[in-house]
């Protein structure tokens, strides 16, 4: 009965119902701090229980806006990055996934679980980009991208079926990237081999299938990746 309607052509009764609705509403204003905003994302997620859920990056990108979010955007569209993750994922899993690659290549030694938390202050942190080496981490992760990608392939990524394993994928980029760091390349053969030494490694299985948040595990997986890579 209200199709075509607008406020103006509304009857004069509707009107009045109208006018005289009281819509009570809350502003959380914030000082744009990492801490103030981690109060907000907070508030945030625990109202967030209507309709399509938002995933923990989906929240973050809204209230972390700024040149780091720009930047995992545009690492995740990289050509090598997308032949191994695959097609975009409309709930940002897979921009939420090179931002886990990048906070453990730079701050593993800080992490702890919950990992959210962890994601969440190490963007606080860096909102800006500006003390991040964001040129030595691009040369880092594109590499790291092509040489999987010709080496080990897509499959690489994946544990038992088509979807990508994240804890599985942050493991061998931070351990690749970190041989980059030693300043030579290897050469395609010699990540292949480091990748099939990972793989076969029974504590690496567990690491990426059970508690993958878990500081331990985290720690372990990084541990046989990046010790992997280093022998070659």
């Amino acid at each position: 009965r209200f199709k075509g309607l607008t406020y103006k052509t509304l009857p004069d009764d509707l009107s009045r119902q109208f006018d005289d609705t009281f819509i009570q509403a809350t502003i959380v204003d914030t000082d744009g701090s990492r801490h103030s905003l981690d109060s907000i994302y907070q508030i945030f997620e625990r109202l967030n229980s209507g309709g399509t859920q938002l995933t923990a990056h989906e929240i973050r990108v809204a209230l972390f806006a700024g040149p780091l979010i720009d930047y995992i955007e545009q690492l995740n569209k990289s050509d090598a990055w997308r032949e191994l993750y695959g097609k975009k994922s409309k709930r940002l899993r897979d921009q939420e996934l090179v931002l886990r690659i990048i906070a453990l290549y730079v701050s593993a030694a800080t992490y702890k679980r919950p990992l959210k938390g962890f994601l969440n202050d190490f963007v606080g942190d860096h909102r800006q980009a500006d003390n991040l080496q964001t040129d030595l981490i691009t040369e880092r992760f594109l590499t790291t991208a092509n040489l999987i990608l010709d080496g080990p392939g897509a499959s690489a990524l994946r544990s038992r079926g088509r979807q990508v394993n994240a804890a599985i994928t942050e493991a061998i980029f931070v351990g690749l990237m970190r041989r980059l760091d030693h300043g030579t390349t290897p050469d395609i053969t010699a990540v292949q081999s480091a990748y099939e030494s990972i793989q076969a490694n029974e504590d690496m299985v567990f690491a990426v299938s059970r508690s993958t948040a878990d500081e331990e595990q985290v720690r372990s997986r990084l541990e046989i990746s990046t010790g992997a890579f280093a022998r070659v």
